[in-house]
């Protein structure tokens, strides 16, 4: 059987994003968990100095308190979006998985239904040129 967890969350946050080719964001320090997908285009992200690539079609686990950079693809629009949870008082074994999980994987059809949820609430897809 599946293990549960139960989670209060203080705010959950969907946005959607698209950068223009080359755009980048950051550096900032991550507040919250947050789960970024790739729709099109890539991302290369840099967490506390270790590098990896965001392909299209893909989910990254974005931890609080981490240093991150973000690089959009430079030959074309990278589109984007997000779900960020301020969790409250995780347990320590909570706490434990998530910092264990996988940080990218292919999207789930059940996630990627879930954000287009979340976006419909009233989200508004933004355009940023290469800064």
């Amino acid at each position: 059987m599946e293990q549960v967890w139960e989670m209060h969350a203080e705010s959950v946050v969907f946005g959607e994003v698209r950068y223009e080719p080359g755009g980048a964001f950051g550096p900032r320090i991550q507040s919250e968990h947050q789960l970024v997908l790739v729709h099109e285009g890539w991302a290369d992200i840099e967490v506390d100095g270790r590098a990896f690539r965001l392909e299209k079609d893909h989910v990254s686990l974005q931890l609080p308190g981490r240093r991150e950079f973000f690089s959009f693809a430079d030959n074309r629009p990278t589109l984007h979006s997000w779900c960020a949870v301020n969790l409250a008082g995780l347990s320590p074994g909570v706490q434990s998985a998530i910092e264990g999980a996988p940080r990218f994987r292919p999207i789930s059809r059940r996630l990627e239904e879930t954000v287009k949820a979340g976006l419909a609430l009233g989200c508004e897809v933004q355009t940023v040129s290469k800064m």
